[in-house]
């Protein structure tokens, strides 16, 4: 892990090289939740901050998979963790990046 960032070769991470560690995972993160954000509101085709039921038809269509509203809302089930019926920026988040089942 050190020869990654390890720059002037003497083998020890400094404050400098560690800075730099820092700055490229921090911009990496930023680019993945950009990334995040931008799939989200494909979804959240009424843009009113929550994926429905009717926005994940209407998604999966253009998709080419089309589903039923059933299906929809078994999909929805399985992601929704405050059981209010919609799955939100954090429930998708987590969704996309871990586990859902902890």
């Amino acid at each position: 892990m050190i020869q990654k960032i390890d720059y002037n070769c003497d083998g020890e991470c400094d404050f400098d090289e560690f800075v730099c560690l820092m700055v490229m995972t921090l911009a990496k993160a930023d680019h993945e939740e950009e990334e995040l954000v931008t799939v989200f509101k494909r979804f959240d085709k009424n843009g009113d901050g929550e994926i429905c039921a009717s926005d994940l038809i209407q998604i999966m269509k253009e998709l080419g998979q089309e589903i039923d509203i059933d299906e929809a809302h078994d999909i929805i089930f399985a992601i929704d963790r405050d059981s209010d019926g919609s799955v939100n920026f954090l429930e998708f988040v987590q969704m996309m990046m871990f586990d859902t089942k902890d």
